[in-house]
């Protein structure tokens, strides 16, 4: 799927994540604080840190092997 499609999933609460990567990194929106309803958020192992736009790079974001995890 693609990484729009994707990340329409993701905002549901389910991870998802690129074929090519490593099984422990993947993607989902969780609940914010204050007034940010939902945040996007990359998880790579057991480190979740805020997604910054540098964390996917264009090959990532054009790239059509997302799927749900």
């Amino acid at each position: 799927m693609s990484f729009d499609d994707a990340l329409a999933i993701a905002r549901l609460g389910k991870p998802v994540r690129r074929d090519a990567w490593p099984l422990t990194r993947s993607l989902v929106f969780s609940a914010g604080q204050g007034l940010v309803r939902a945040v996007c958020v990359l998880n790579e192992g057991s480190t979740t840190a805020v997604l910054k736009a540098s964390d996917i790079p264009a090959g990532d974001r054009d790239a059509g092997d997302w799927s749900q995890v």
